[in-house]
């Protein structure tokens, strides 16, 4: 039976050609990228693909933000409708006659051609995206009812992993949250005793992160060839929570055995990015197995002394990030060595509050890693209809 929103090929003769610079007004913000206020009112915009904030607005409109500059190329793009404020360098695309385009239809029409602006962008140090790249550049569209439709059901799958997005924020603040309470701020604990590290709950420990790991290794330092397909090999860079497997490749079987031949990693491993941007964080999970890490990547594994949501949030902790930034190596690529990374001190409680943290924060990690394979799926069903929408294939 066929879908009642999706169902055969479009007559594509309703499809017109349309220059950008005809339908949208296309103009840049004035702000110096480090405008940005830490708890500004309203969304700042700039070339980066990272949200910031700012107290003055300039535009009060619905607009498709595109990057103007990246150092690869990358260019962002953003559909926003509110007030907010926008980076010299960062374009900002309103339609001219809505009632002839739709900001949904546009905005994915636009995000479907991202690779093009990057082949028609100039640089060297960094690429970028001139007025008289984007006013020319030509594209297909329906007519507003066509729009509208299509708009809907790839805005609505956007809305619903939107969600699951803001549903891990808010459960990665509470859980954080918690232990912070718990482990740094050591409320519900009335006896304390002096430490090197200051007063610390009586019965809790002084400890080294060396002392809680049965495992600590880096990845492979002469990484192997990569290949089409195999086993996932990755970096420090594809670490954000879960695995991204978008920017990890693949190596053989027999690398991988080469690689991981004293040991393999295991369900909530914990990985973490030791060169480069150091910090990133990832739990590594069943479905992520058979797998093997270059040496930006670390992993951690707890030993009995504690539990891998403790060693998690450790990690993540201000206090840790802090000693990340404060032992790195000042060289053009920052990284910190694992016996750095094993001496940092921390107060360790005693086994009952940690298990009784296991018990508080175990389903608040699953279910964000059920939310990431949520929006994985959701962001394949959207990815394959994209193009098939945006180029009328798929009758609406």
């Amino acid at each position: 039976m066929k879908s009642n929103l999706i169902s055969e090929k479009i007559d594509l003769p309703i499809w017109r050609s349309y220059r950008l610079g005809d339908v949208c007004n296309i103009l840049t913000g004035k702000l110096n990228s480090n405008a940005a206020e830490n708890f500004g009112m309203y969304p700042f915009f700039t070339c980066s693909k990272d949200n910031f904030k700012i107290n003055s607005y300039s535009f009060d409109c619905e607009a498709i933000l595109l990057a103007g500059n990246n150092a690869v190329g990358d260019f962002g793009i953003k559909h926003y409708k509110g007030k907010f404020d926008v980076y010299q360098r960062t374009y900002v695309i309103t339609i001219k006659n809505e009632s002839e385009f739709d900001y949904d239809f546009l905005y994915h029409t636009l995000k479907t051609h991202l690779k093009d602006f990057q082949r028609y962008s100039y640089g060297t140090a960094t690429q970028y995206l001139t007025k008289s790249i984007l006013d020319p550049f030509e594209f297909k569209a329906p007519n507003i009812q066509i729009q509208q439709k299509i708009g809907h059901i790839l805005g609505t799958l956007n809305k619903s992993i939107e969600k699951l997005h803001l549903q891990n924020i808010l459960l990665e603040k509470m859980i954080h949250s918690i232990f912070k309470s718990w482990f740094v701020d050591f409320d519900g604990q009335t006896e304390f005793v002096d430490s090197e590290l200051g007063q610390i709950p009586r019965g809790w420990i002084l400890s080294k992160l060396d002392d809680i790991l049965s495992l600590l290794r880096d990845g492979s330092h002469n990484p192997p060839q990569r290949v089409v397909k195999g086993i996932s090999f990755i970096t420090g860079g594809t670490l954000n929570f879960i695995i991204e497997y978008d920017k990890a490749t693949y190596i053989t079987d027999e690398d991988y055995y080469k690689i991981q031949k004293n040991y393999q990693l295991k369900e909530n491993d914990i990985m973490l990015s030791i060169v480069g941007t150091l910090g990133n964080v990832a739990i590594v999970r069943t479905t992520d197995l058979p797998l093997s890490h270059q040496r930006s990547a670390a992993m951690l594994r707890v030993n009995e002394k504690a539990n891998f949501v403790f060693l998690y949030c450790l990690i993540k902790s201000p206090g840790f990030q802090l000693f990340l930034d404060t032992h790195q190596t000042r060289t053009a690529q920052p990284s910190i060595f694992l016996g750095t990374l094993s001496s940092y001190e921390f107060v360790l409680p005693s086994t009952k509050i940690l298990n009784n943290f296991f018990r508080l924060g175990s389903p608040i990690i699953k279910k964000m890693q059920d939310n990431c394979s949520s929006i994985l799926i959701l962001e394949k069903i959207r990815d394959s209809l994209l193009p098939k929408l945006m180029s009328g294939e798929i009758r609406v």
